[in-house]
């Protein structure tokens, strides 16, 4: 396993569907989500942490992906307010990834992990300003995140900087987790996939 190269590459921030086995709560921007358990750290963190990553915390996202109703607001989460765009406070900070792209658009941190299933990462970076990654399904695992809505999520990366970008997100690639295949097909209802 390869070492991060940089300290700012070793502070990660997660968006809040990406599973952690510690005291950060995984709720999909929900109450509902609030104190449950996960089975371990997804399949990407347990990567980066043997890399030597130190996980910051979780990213604000909008409830359930923006799933819950079409009339919420970009950015609205129940657990954290409404998320605000650093330059342009009353623009759209753009769909369930918006904390992830806030935080480093702020240069809160350097580097934040999210997913995407229809624009929650493209969208956000383009009108924050930052780098968004969206590798194709199968380069990285997406054991550890979810629930996801079908089709199931990518991980991805939301980034200041073009070269962190290059840096992280291959040092995250891999080969899927060998359970992934199987929770794949073994999962009766797709909207809870692998979580």
């Amino acid at each position: 396993m390869k070492k991060l190269p940089f300290i700012n590459l070793k502070t990660v921030l997660l968006k809040d569907s990406i599973n952690t086995k510690d005291k950060l709560n995984t709720t999909v921007g929900s109450y509902a989500l609030l104190g449950a358990k996960v089975g371990g750290d997804a399949a990407v963190v347990e990567r980066l942490r043997k890399a030597g990553a130190v996980i910051l915390g979780k990213a604000s996202m909008s409830e359930w992906y923006q799933f819950r109703s079409l009339k919420t607001r970009n950015g609205w989460c129940p657990r954290s307010g409404q998320g605000v765009n650093p330059y342009v406070p009353s623009g759209d900070p753009c769909e369930s990834n918006s904390g992830s792209a806030i935080s480093v658009a702020a240069n809160m941190v350097a580097v934040s992990l999210g997913t995407e299933t229809d624009g929650s990462i493209i969208c956000p970076a383009d009108v924050n300003s930052v780098v968004g990654f969206k590798p194709t399904i199968g380069l990285t695992s997406r054991v550890g995140c979810g629930p996801s809505p079908d089709p199931p999520d990518r991980r991805d990366s939301l980034l200041k900087e073009k070269k962190e970008m290059k840096k992280l997100v291959f040092s995250s690639f891999e080969k899927p987790a060998p359970d992934e295949e199987r929770c794949c097909l073994e999962s009766p209802l797709t909207f809870y996939f692998c979580f």
